[in-house]
């Protein structure tokens, strides 16, 4: 079978808010000495309103087996959305409070159809088929916000599911929902797990971060390996791959002491790099100059994309409007064997930068949030856009990208619908087939950049795309959107609102620390600032360490609400004074 390959979905931006795009094209500021700007054929295809905000990020897969790609993501009012790749919805699942977790597709059972893994503010994990149906949930002592991850740890062809818990629990499931084993950290999760054979002895380790500031490496069983402390909570998810092509793995993971850690398959550290502030943003890797080893990309609450080699230095990085909490896409946007790097930040921008100088690069081992689009939680070796537990699903050579030797990617006829194990079922593609790059010397700090800046107003699906056929010559015209920041600012109050209703419902007390996390504060300080500025007898109070829910505000009378929304008012305030900030 031939079918034609019209695009190859490479990168999928989620965002709690439509991207009003005005086309603005802008410079890097930062450390570099040239800068230009280059256009890419980058536009709306088409957008999807949800519910809610959207904090999760998208994946994508052919569930029903059409020969075309699904899109899956979680949004704020507790569905899970599934459309499809011209933009109608499939199916939803409805949850019972938020999704911000991002789902996770793998064949659970083994019998060679995709299951849908996400989890949700109900302290659940759902395992849903691939026309929308529940298969199972399973049930922790707290919010889901860790993304899950899967592997076949004990080799008995079926899937066991990890998951991270707001109840500090680390908890593997198996494929029918039961639980396998649990371990207990010592704060909440909101890192996501990475599963990889990091010592290389046969075995799978899981990997993850808690708020307890350390990183875990457990054994298939659930015992720890061992565990490495930043001195400060993590909220970062871990990163491997390696990146100095010694045979070796290492972890990437940022924490909030400011600094981007790499550890060594034995946890111990093998450099570090200090950035401004805290590190949210989860790293991705790519060899990005195409000379044998690995360059890290990630940002910062300081503003900043940074860009480090192998060995911890600064390549370059740059500074934009707004703190960069999301996970940095790598890939070859434009098909001319060199990769770009494309982010979000939280000012409603996404930016697109591409090296100036770099005549090739080489494999992309860690290429977005959790490997993958298909958010398994492993590393894709051979940097053919599917990582090792997908290559399993397509019984494709994880170390070869091009399996069948038919001139394309394994991944390419994935995204295509063809076979990437039979070389006489391929894309059909009316250039020339893409062939392996040259080496190259090394980077340089130039690079190109398009700035795309709007406001927020509806969720809309911006997705980026390598044209494979049917290239555009011109650059689509978008028309900007109106009326984007009062209905920012009215999604952002609805947000507001509802996340002081789950604090007040779920909590008599609760810790200054996870109050900040929930609101969006800086630090600690900020927030005890504001509580001590509320006025009323229907408020907070600070007891230690902790913030006191009083049992007056723990209804559903008017005379609560009314309590609730003369909260938001001072919350904003407050905001405007400069002092918190969601």
């Amino acid at each position: 079978m031939q079918k034609k390959l019209l695009s190859f979905i490479v990168i999928l931006f989620l965002y709690g808010s439509f991207l009003a795009f005005t086309g603005v094209k802008g410079e890097l500021s930062g450390e570099l000495n040239t800068r230009q700007t280059q256009e890419l054929s980058i536009g709306f295809l088409w957008n999807y309103s949800s519910g809610g905000y959207i904090s999760s990020s998208a994946c994508v897969a052919d569930l029903d087996g059409d020969k075309t790609m699904e899109i899956l993501v979680g949004s704020d009012d507790g569905k899970l959305y599934c459309i499809s790749d011209s933009g109608s919805e499939e199916w939803t699942f409805s949850t019972t409070a938020e999704i911000e977790s991002s789902p996770l597709i793998v064949d659970v059972d083994g019998d060679g159809n995709l299951e849908v893994i996400v989890g949700s503010h109900d302290s659940r994990v759902y395992c849903i088929n691939g026309q929308g149906t529940e298969k199972w949930n399973f049930i922790t002592g707290g919010w889901i916000h860790s993304s899950p991850a899967a592997a076949d740890l004990d080799k008995d062809g079926t899937m066991e599911i990890i998951a991270g818990s707001y109840d500090f629990n680390i908890y593997c499931i198996d494929h029918s929902g039961s639980e396998e084993w649990s371990y207990s950290t010592s704060n909440f999760i909101r890192s996501s797990p990475a599963i990889c054979d990091v010592d290389q002895d046969g075995d799978y380790e899981i990997l993850i971060g808690s708020f307890d500031n350390d990183l875990y490496c457990l054994d298939k069983n659930g015992n720890l390996d061992w565990s490495y402390s930043t001195n400060h909570g993590i909220e970062s998810s871990p990163a491997v791959a390696d990146i100095d092509n010694d045979g070796g793995i290492e972890i990437l993971i940022g924490s909030n002491d400011n600094k981007l850690h790499c550890i060594n398959h034995g946890g111990e550290e093998e450099w570090t790099f200090t950035t401004g502030a805290v590190i949210r943003s989860s790293p991705t890797i790519a060899d990005l100059d195409n000379d044998g080893t690995a360059e890290v990309v990630f940002g910062s609450d300081d503003n900043k994309l940074y860009c480090l080699n192998h060995i911890g230095e600064k390549e370059f990085s740059s500074t934009n409007p707004g703190d960069i909490r999301s996970t940095p896409c790598i890939a070859d946007l434009t098909g001319d064997g060199i990769l770009e790097i494309s982010f979000g930040t939280m000012e409603n921008q996404v930016y697109c930068l591409s090296l100036l100088s770099v005549t090739s690069s080489g494999v992309t081992p860690w290429y977005c949030f959790k490997g993958s689009v298909f958010h398994t939680g492993m590393m894709d070796r051979d940097g053919d856009y599917l990582d090792e537990l997908t290559e399993e699903y397509y019984g494709t050579n994880p170390n070869n990208r091009d399996t069948d030797n038919d001139g394309y990617s394994d991944g390419m006829e994935a995204f295509a619908g063809t076979d990437p194990t039979n070389d006489y079922d391929f894309p059909n593609y009316s250039g020339t087939p893409p062939t392996n790059p040259a080496p190259n010397n090394g980077l340089s700090s130039t690079i190109k950049i398009l700035i795309i800046a709007g406001g927020a107003i509806v969720v809309t699906v911006l997705i980026i795309v390598v044209v494979i056929t049917q290239r555009r010559k011109k650059k689509p015209t978008i028309t900007p959107q109106p009326s984007s920041q009062l209905l920012a600012e009215q999604q952002l109050l609805e947000k507001r609102h509802k996340n002081l209703r789950n604090i007040i419902d779920s909590y008599e007390e609760i810790s200054l620390e996870l109050m900040a996390e929930f609101l969006g504060f800086e630090d600690t300080k900020e927030l005890q600032r504001w509580i001590l500025s509320l006025p009323g007898e229907k408020t907070f109070y600070i007891r230690g360490d902790k913030v006191i829910i009083p049992k007056e505000l723990k209804t559903e009378t008017t005379e609560t609400e009314e309590a609730i929304n003369n909260l938001l008012k001072s919350f904003d305030d407050f905001e405007k004074k400069g002092k918190g900030k969601v």
